[in-house]
Protein backbone atom coordinates (compact mmCIF):
# COMPACT_ATOMS: atom_id res chain seq x y z
CA UNK A 1 0.00 0.00 0.00
CA UNK A 2 2.92 2.32 1.11
CA UNK A 3 4.67 1.73 -2.34
CA UNK A 4 0.90 2.42 -4.16
CA UNK A 5 0.46 5.86 -2.26
CA UNK A 6 4.42 6.94 -3.36
CA UNK A 7 3.57 5.63 -7.04
CA UNK A 8 0.20 8.01 -6.59
CA UNK A 9 1.89 11.17 -5.27
CA UNK A 10 4.83 10.90 -7.95
CA UNK A 11 2.50 10.85 -10.56
CA UNK A 12 0.48 13.66 -9.42
CA UNK A 13 3.36 15.36 -8.75
CA UNK A 14 4.26 15.04 -11.80
CA UNK A 15 0.98 16.27 -13.42
CA UNK A 16 1.14 19.38 -11.13
CA UNK A 17 4.87 20.31 -12.49
CA UNK A 18 3.76 19.63 -15.93
CA UNK A 19 0.53 20.69 -16.32
CA UNK A 20 0.63 24.06 -15.70
CA UNK A 21 3.32 24.80 -17.78
CA UNK A 22 1.91 23.11 -20.88
CA UNK A 23 -1.30 24.79 -20.25
CA UNK A 24 0.58 28.06 -19.66
CA UNK A 25 2.64 28.02 -23.16
CA UNK A 26 0.77 27.08 -26.21
CA UNK A 27 4.04 26.65 -28.47
CA UNK A 28 6.70 25.70 -27.18
CA UNK A 29 8.49 26.14 -30.48
CA UNK A 30 7.03 29.68 -30.37
CA UNK A 31 8.44 30.55 -27.39
CA UNK A 32 11.69 29.36 -27.89
CA UNK A 33 11.86 31.06 -31.14
CA UNK A 34 11.42 34.77 -29.65
CA UNK A 35 12.97 33.76 -26.23
CA UNK A 36 16.30 33.06 -27.76
CA UNK A 37 16.08 35.54 -30.66
CA UNK A 38 18.09 38.40 -29.74
CA UNK A 39 16.98 40.50 -33.16
CA UNK A 40 13.68 40.55 -31.58
CA UNK A 41 14.47 41.36 -27.67
CA UNK A 42 17.06 44.11 -29.32
CA UNK A 43 13.93 45.73 -31.72
CA UNK A 44 11.71 46.05 -28.60
CA UNK A 45 13.78 46.95 -26.14
CA UNK A 46 14.37 49.72 -28.76
CA UNK A 47 10.76 50.40 -28.55
CA UNK A 48 11.14 51.05 -24.74
CA UNK A 49 14.61 53.43 -25.24
CA UNK A 50 12.45 55.59 -27.74
CA UNK A 51 9.96 55.79 -25.28
CA UNK A 52 12.18 57.05 -22.73
CA UNK A 53 14.11 59.36 -24.68
CA UNK A 54 10.98 61.01 -25.78
CA UNK A 55 9.88 61.73 -22.68
CA UNK A 56 6.85 59.09 -22.42
CA UNK A 57 8.66 56.96 -19.89
CA UNK A 58 8.36 56.99 -16.77
CA UNK A 59 7.19 60.92 -16.95
CA UNK A 60 3.88 59.75 -18.08
CA UNK A 61 3.26 55.85 -18.29
CA UNK A 62 5.70 53.49 -15.63
CA UNK A 63 7.91 51.38 -17.11
CA UNK A 64 6.64 48.70 -15.60
CA UNK A 65 3.64 48.51 -17.44
CA UNK A 66 5.44 47.69 -19.97
CA UNK A 67 5.42 44.23 -20.86
CA UNK A 68 6.28 44.24 -24.46
CA UNK A 69 5.77 41.31 -26.33
CA UNK A 70 5.33 42.53 -30.13
CA UNK A 71 6.49 45.18 -32.43
CA UNK A 72 3.70 47.13 -33.32
CA UNK A 73 3.10 48.41 -37.07
CA UNK A 74 1.11 51.41 -37.63
CA UNK A 75 -0.28 52.33 -41.31
CA UNK A 76 -2.00 54.67 -42.76
CA UNK A 77 -4.55 54.35 -45.54
CA UNK A 78 -2.78 56.67 -48.06
CA UNK A 79 0.62 56.95 -47.29
CA UNK A 80 1.63 53.58 -45.88
CA UNK A 81 4.07 52.90 -42.56
CA UNK A 82 4.84 55.79 -39.93
CA UNK A 83 8.04 54.35 -38.53
CA UNK A 84 9.03 54.51 -34.78
CA UNK A 85 9.61 57.74 -33.19
CA UNK A 86 9.55 59.27 -37.34
CA UNK A 87 8.37 62.86 -37.79
CA UNK A 88 5.04 63.18 -40.25
CA UNK A 89 2.46 65.35 -40.61
CA UNK A 90 -1.12 65.74 -40.27
CA UNK A 91 -2.07 65.27 -44.04
CA UNK A 92 -0.22 62.14 -43.95
CA UNK A 93 -2.51 61.02 -40.99
CA UNK A 94 -5.76 61.97 -41.43
CA UNK A 95 -7.51 58.81 -42.09
CA UNK A 96 -8.04 55.71 -39.26
CA UNK A 97 -4.29 53.68 -39.61
CA UNK A 98 -3.98 49.89 -39.12
CA UNK A 99 -2.51 48.64 -36.54
CA UNK A 100 -0.66 45.07 -36.82
CA UNK A 101 1.20 43.17 -33.83
CA UNK A 102 4.94 42.22 -36.21
CA UNK A 103 5.05 38.92 -34.16
CA UNK A 104 4.94 36.46 -37.70
CA UNK A 105 8.38 37.26 -37.93
CA UNK A 106 9.57 35.21 -35.62
CA UNK A 107 7.13 32.99 -34.34
CA UNK A 108 5.57 29.46 -35.82
CA UNK A 109 2.29 29.62 -33.38
CA UNK A 110 -0.10 33.18 -33.08
CA UNK A 111 -1.98 31.42 -30.36
CA UNK A 112 -0.69 33.50 -27.26
CA UNK A 113 -1.79 36.32 -29.18
CA UNK A 114 -4.40 35.14 -30.92
CA UNK A 115 -6.43 33.87 -28.10
CA UNK A 116 -6.63 37.61 -26.16
CA UNK A 117 -8.35 40.71 -26.37
CA UNK A 118 -6.78 44.19 -26.69
CA UNK A 119 -7.97 47.83 -26.22
CA UNK A 120 -6.12 50.27 -28.34
CA UNK A 121 -5.28 53.76 -27.28
CA UNK A 122 -3.87 56.88 -29.27
CA UNK A 123 -2.39 60.01 -27.04
CA UNK A 124 -1.35 63.16 -27.38
CA UNK A 125 1.55 63.36 -25.08
CA UNK A 126 2.54 67.21 -25.97
CA UNK A 127 5.81 68.48 -26.77
CA UNK A 128 8.68 66.93 -24.86
CA UNK A 129 9.65 69.19 -21.78
CA UNK A 130 6.32 71.34 -22.22
CA UNK A 131 3.16 68.47 -22.56
CA UNK A 132 -0.08 70.30 -21.76
CA UNK A 133 -1.23 73.20 -19.08
CA UNK A 134 -3.53 70.60 -17.11
CA UNK A 135 -0.78 67.82 -17.08
CA UNK A 136 -2.98 65.66 -18.61
CA UNK A 137 -2.58 64.10 -22.28
CA UNK A 138 -5.32 64.67 -25.10
CA UNK A 139 -7.00 61.29 -26.39
CA UNK A 140 -7.65 60.76 -29.59
CA UNK A 141 -8.46 56.80 -30.48
CA UNK A 142 -9.84 54.43 -27.54
CA UNK A 143 -11.19 50.85 -29.22
CA UNK A 144 -11.48 48.22 -26.82
CA UNK A 145 -12.36 44.28 -27.64
CA UNK A 146 -10.19 44.29 -30.55
CA UNK A 147 -8.74 41.13 -31.96
CA UNK A 148 -6.28 40.04 -34.27
CA UNK A 149 -7.27 38.47 -38.07
CA UNK A 150 -5.82 35.09 -38.59
CA UNK A 151 -1.54 35.23 -39.02
CA UNK A 152 -1.57 38.62 -40.36
CA UNK A 153 -1.72 40.43 -36.92
CA UNK A 154 -3.85 43.10 -38.19
CA UNK A 155 -6.24 44.18 -34.66
CA UNK A 156 -9.76 44.07 -35.51
CA UNK A 157 -12.60 46.30 -33.66
CA UNK A 158 -15.45 44.52 -32.99
CA UNK A 159 -17.46 47.02 -31.80
CA UNK A 160 -17.81 50.77 -32.25
CA UNK A 161 -14.75 52.81 -30.61
CA UNK A 162 -15.57 54.68 -27.44
CA UNK A 163 -13.11 57.25 -29.17
CA UNK A 164 -13.13 57.21 -32.99
CA UNK A 165 -9.98 58.26 -34.16
CA UNK A 166 -9.31 61.52 -34.47
CA UNK A 167 -6.54 63.06 -36.74
CA UNK A 168 -3.20 65.25 -35.16
CA UNK A 169 -3.71 68.22 -35.03
CA UNK A 170 -1.44 70.49 -33.31
CA UNK A 171 -1.53 74.06 -32.22
CA UNK A 172 1.09 76.13 -34.58
CA UNK A 173 4.21 77.39 -32.58
CA UNK A 174 3.43 74.19 -29.81
CA UNK A 175 6.49 72.25 -30.84
CA UNK A 176 6.42 68.76 -31.82
CA UNK A 177 3.67 66.87 -30.44
CA UNK A 178 4.56 62.89 -29.51
CA UNK A 179 1.48 60.37 -30.62
CA UNK A 180 1.59 57.30 -29.09
CA UNK A 181 -0.42 53.98 -29.73
CA UNK A 182 -0.20 51.65 -27.21
CA UNK A 183 -2.13 48.24 -27.19
CA UNK A 184 -3.10 46.96 -23.85
CA UNK A 185 -3.89 43.48 -22.69
CA UNK A 186 -7.23 42.91 -21.36
CA UNK A 187 -7.85 40.32 -18.97
CA UNK A 188 -10.31 37.47 -19.19
CA UNK A 189 -13.87 38.50 -18.79
CA UNK A 190 -12.89 42.44 -18.69
CA UNK A 191 -15.60 44.86 -18.97
CA UNK A 192 -14.95 48.57 -19.88
CA UNK A 193 -16.15 50.94 -16.83
CA UNK A 194 -19.45 52.19 -17.36
CA UNK A 195 -18.33 55.58 -18.12
CA UNK A 196 -15.98 54.48 -20.85
CA UNK A 197 -18.44 52.14 -22.85
CA UNK A 198 -20.98 54.54 -24.62
CA UNK A 199 -18.49 57.07 -27.80
CA UNK A 200 -17.26 59.80 -26.05
CA UNK A 201 -15.70 62.25 -28.13
CA UNK A 202 -11.87 63.65 -28.35
CA UNK A 203 -10.73 64.03 -24.59
CA UNK A 204 -8.35 66.62 -23.24
CA UNK A 205 -6.69 66.22 -20.08
CA UNK A 206 -7.21 62.73 -20.15
CA UNK A 207 -4.47 60.26 -17.87
CA UNK A 208 -3.68 57.47 -19.51
CA UNK A 209 -2.25 55.76 -16.73
CA UNK A 210 -4.93 56.92 -14.21
CA UNK A 211 -7.26 55.25 -16.89
CA UNK A 212 -5.71 52.04 -17.34
CA UNK A 213 -5.25 51.74 -13.80
CA UNK A 214 -9.38 52.51 -13.37
CA UNK A 215 -10.23 50.25 -15.83
CA UNK A 216 -8.41 47.44 -14.68
CA UNK A 217 -6.19 46.92 -17.52
CA UNK A 218 -3.32 44.68 -18.00
CA UNK A 219 0.09 45.80 -19.37
CA UNK A 220 1.45 47.34 -22.67
CA UNK A 221 2.29 44.30 -24.96
CA UNK A 222 2.76 46.45 -27.97
CA UNK A 223 3.43 50.28 -28.52
CA UNK A 224 4.84 52.80 -31.04
CA UNK A 225 4.73 56.53 -31.39
CA UNK A 226 5.32 59.49 -34.27
CA UNK A 227 5.73 63.54 -33.84
CA UNK A 228 3.68 66.05 -35.74
CA UNK A 229 4.60 69.73 -35.38
CA UNK A 230 2.18 72.57 -36.27
CA UNK A 231 3.42 75.24 -38.35
CA UNK A 232 5.73 77.24 -38.08
CA UNK A 233 7.69 75.01 -36.32
CA UNK A 234 10.00 75.13 -33.18
CA UNK A 235 13.49 74.88 -32.58
CA UNK A 236 12.33 71.72 -30.07
CA UNK A 237 13.05 68.20 -31.29
CA UNK A 238 12.38 64.63 -29.56
CA UNK A 239 15.49 62.70 -28.92
CA UNK A 240 16.09 59.62 -31.00
CA UNK A 241 17.34 56.26 -29.43
CA UNK A 242 20.57 56.14 -31.67
CA UNK A 243 22.36 58.00 -29.24
CA UNK A 244 21.72 55.27 -26.46
CA UNK A 245 24.76 53.09 -25.70
CA UNK A 246 24.90 49.61 -26.85
CA UNK A 247 25.23 48.44 -23.56
CA UNK A 248 21.82 49.84 -22.23
CA UNK A 249 20.03 48.34 -25.34
CA UNK A 250 21.83 45.11 -24.42
CA UNK A 251 20.72 45.64 -21.02
CA UNK A 252 16.75 46.23 -21.55
CA UNK A 253 17.00 43.44 -24.24
CA UNK A 254 17.54 41.16 -21.01
CA UNK A 255 14.60 42.46 -19.20
CA UNK A 256 12.52 42.34 -22.45
CA UNK A 257 13.37 38.66 -22.80
CA UNK A 258 11.74 38.27 -19.19
CA UNK A 259 9.03 40.31 -20.39
CA UNK A 260 8.38 37.77 -23.53
CA UNK A 261 8.78 34.70 -21.32
CA UNK A 262 5.87 36.32 -18.88
CA UNK A 263 3.57 37.14 -21.94
CA UNK A 264 4.05 33.33 -23.41
CA UNK A 265 3.45 31.64 -20.06
CA UNK A 266 0.24 33.60 -19.21
CA UNK A 267 -1.57 34.03 -23.06
CA UNK A 268 -3.75 31.56 -21.70
CA UNK A 269 -4.76 32.63 -18.03
CA UNK A 270 -5.77 36.17 -18.45
CA UNK A 271 -7.28 36.57 -15.79
CA UNK A 272 -5.18 38.86 -13.62
CA UNK A 273 -4.53 42.66 -14.05
CA UNK A 274 -1.81 44.88 -14.02
CA UNK A 275 -0.70 45.85 -10.33
CA UNK A 276 2.51 48.40 -10.33
CA UNK A 277 6.06 47.20 -8.91
CA UNK A 278 7.89 49.46 -7.08
CA UNK A 279 11.23 48.23 -8.79
CA UNK A 280 12.27 47.83 -12.42
CA UNK A 281 13.07 44.44 -12.00
CA UNK A 282 11.36 42.65 -14.22
CA UNK A 283 13.41 39.38 -14.59
CA UNK A 284 11.84 39.10 -10.77
CA UNK A 285 8.52 39.18 -11.35
CA UNK A 286 8.41 37.33 -14.39
CA UNK A 287 9.74 34.84 -12.85
CA UNK A 288 7.57 35.22 -9.43
CA UNK A 289 4.39 34.99 -12.23
CA UNK A 290 5.58 31.64 -13.51
CA UNK A 291 6.23 30.01 -10.36
CA UNK A 292 3.27 30.98 -8.26
CA UNK A 293 0.85 29.01 -10.71
CA UNK A 294 3.18 25.95 -10.06
CA UNK A 295 3.46 26.35 -6.33
CA UNK A 296 -0.03 26.74 -5.36
CA UNK A 297 -1.07 23.21 -8.27
CA UNK A 298 2.35 20.94 -6.04
CA UNK A 299 0.56 22.23 -2.81
CA UNK A 300 -2.99 20.97 -3.82
CA UNK A 301 -1.75 17.57 -5.12
CA UNK A 302 0.07 17.13 -2.48
CA UNK A 303 -2.86 17.66 0.01
CA UNK A 304 -4.48 15.27 -2.71
CA UNK A 305 -2.03 12.33 -2.08
CA UNK A 306 -1.59 12.97 1.10
CA UNK A 307 -5.75 12.16 1.75
CA UNK A 308 -4.86 9.49 -0.30
CA UNK A 309 -2.66 7.59 1.63
CA UNK A 310 -4.76 7.99 4.65
CA UNK A 311 -7.55 6.55 3.41
CA UNK A 312 -5.44 3.20 2.72
CA UNK A 313 -4.48 2.76 6.14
Amino acid sequence: MQFRSACVTAALLATCLTSPVSAQNNSAAATSNVLNSTEVNTELASVLLQFRAAGIVPQSIPEERFQLSSILSLKYPDTGDVALGATTTRNATLQEPSWTLNYTEAVDDADPFASGLYTTVMVDFGAPGVGFPDGGQVRHYLANNNSLVGMSGTLMRTGQAITSYNAPNPPAGSGPHRYAQLVVEQPNGWVAPANFSAVMPLARGFQVEQYLNYSRLGSIIAATYYVVEGAPPTNVSVSATSAVPTATVGAVASSVSASLASAYASSTDRAGTFTPTPTGDHSDAAVARLSSPILASVAICLCVSLLAAFATL
